[in-house]
């Protein structure tokens, strides 16, 4: 599970076009995630992977969620949903030659929060969705 976001986290920092060099962040596994706010990949997002060091640039925000209220892989599966994408984030790139996502608009979002144990459930189960539909593309 872990090479996923891992390879999501790399993939989405060689689309970046600049990366502040300086900024170089290195935080506990499944601590943040980060996420796309402008341009062509609006959206996309990832959890930082144990031991993964990133930086950030001026495209990309670092979410950092409050653990006594919200898992991390809870809010990752949030924000890759089709509610949040479809009928959030993508109505933002429409008619845009830049898309942007700012942390106003996030916050407007309508994020659900069940107690830890009801997100540690539904992130079980939502893993195994992914899981069975990862071997029915192989197929």
């Amino acid at each position: 599970m872990h090479e996923r976001y891992i390879e999501q986290v790399r993939l989405l920092m060689r689309a970046l076009p600049s990366i502040a060099k300086e900024k170089v962040f290195a935080l506990k596994g499944g601590s943040a995630i980060v996420l796309v706010r402008e341009g062509s990949g609006t959206g996309k997002c990832a959890l930082v992977a144990p031991g993964q060091r990133f930086s950030l640039g001026q495209r990309v925000m670092m979410l950092r969620p409050d653990k006594s209220r919200v898992l991390p892989q809870f809010f990752l599966h949030q924000l890759l949903s089709p509610v949040i994408q479809e009928d959030h984030i993508l109505p933002l790139s429409k008619g845009s030659a830049s898309p942007h996502l700012n942390i106003g608009a996030l916050r407007r979002f309508p994020f659900i929060l069940p107690s830890l144990s009801e997100q540690e459930e539904l992130g079980r189960k939502l893993n195994a969705l992914q899981s069975k539909a990862r071997g029915i593309k192989l197929l």
